[in-house]
């Protein structure tokens, strides 16, 4: 389903996808936030004192907002008489955020993540470059930063310590966790990326052709199983489940790898500079041998026999259907 608004060039700089079906948007030019049925219709507008630049859900009505000229954050609770429930102030300009259990997660221009606790009010400050045009998710305990101008993807602990970092080789606009608890990245060039869950493999997920100029927002919810991609100049479609075709491999590696272990004291270099230099499509045979490798260190054993890798992948085949009904997938 394809839908444009009667906005302005640049006008939305950030949205996403309600549980009930409301959509919400950050006007960044007209100060305002915007909700809206799937379908275009009923078009409603909260005033801001200030430009709004980033949104995500807290909750099934709330949602958190991101002031940079105010260098604040303010919580809304949108219904039918909507009203801002809370204010945070901030010592930086802040920009992209995201939302776990009870926390916040904000990019500040000073090269700072911070990760906002919203019960015991404390804060926890990670240092990394920043910019207005980055992206953050959240899914669980994992925090995940991608980095616009060094087209980086990184992955935090909600405590703050660093799990690891890749370069993606191209410039990432957006992310969402999709249907498969895996982490879905719109890419500059409109193409999705499913990624791995230790960030080093990545495959394209294949979606309608129609895909929109310079689409910049991505938000997928698991209720109602649509993906919501939008761009700054009122343009978006949404996708029901169905119509997105999931590969089961992951195809691609991407670059410069680092895996930092949880105590954070242990950093290894996944790749070579040699392979590091190839292209991101690897062979059938080089997959095979990264999993014989992964079997054989789960095991403990140095040799393992061709009914051995059968039997662990029908294990892990198993593991991801039973995951699959569990959540009704």
């Amino acid at each position: 389903m394809s839908t444009k608004l009667d906005l302005e060039k640049d006008l939305i700089s950030d949205g996403l996808l309600r549980d009930d079906g409301l959509i919400v948007l950050a006007s960044f030019k007209k100060n305002v936030i915007i909700t809206l049925n799937m379908n275009g219709s009923g078009i409603d507008f909260i005033p801001l004192e200030f430009s709004p630049w980033d949104i995500t859900a807290t909750d099934n009505t709330a949602v958190a907002i991101t002031l940079p000229e105010a260098k604040r954050i303010e919580i809304y609770e949108i219904t039918s008489k909507s009203k801002k429930v809370r204010t945070i102030n901030l010592l930086y300009c802040c920009f992209k955020i995201t939302s776990t259990e009870n926390k916040l997660i904000v990019a500040c221009n000073e090269g700072i993540l911070l990760i906002v606790d919203l019960i015991r009010d404390g804060s926890v400050t990670i240092e990394t470059p920043v910019s207005a045009d980055d992206s953050l998710s959240s899914s669980g305990d994992r925090i995940y930063h991608s980095n616009y101008n060094g087209n980086t993807l990184t992955c935090y602990h909600d405590d703050g310590i660093k799990l690891y970092s890749v370069d993606m080789g191209e410039k990432p606009q957006g992310m969402t966790f999709i249907f498969d608890s895996r982490l879905l990245v719109l890419m500059k060039d409109g193409k999705l990326r499913l990624v791995s869950s230790n960030g080093y493999r990545y495959t394209h997920l294949e979606y309608e052709a129609h895909k929109l100029k310079d689409p910049r927002i991505i938000s997928y919810n698991h209720k109602l199983k649509k993906l919501f991609i939008a761009n700054r100049h009122g343009f978006f479609n949404i996708y029901i489940k169905d119509t997105l075709q999931v590969p089961v491999n992951m195809t691609g590696r991407v670059k410069d790898v680092e895996s930092l272990a949880t105590n954070n004291t242990h950093v290894r270099k996944m790749f070579t500079e040699e392979e590091q230099h190839t292209d991101k499509t690897y062979s059938v045979e080089i997959e095979e041998e990264d999993e014989k490798k992964h079997i054989r260190k789960k095991l403990g054993v140095n040799k393992i026999t061709k009914a051995t890798i059968n039997e662990q992948r029908q294990t892990k085949f198993n593991m991801t259907n039973e995951i699959r009904k569990q959540h009704n997938y």
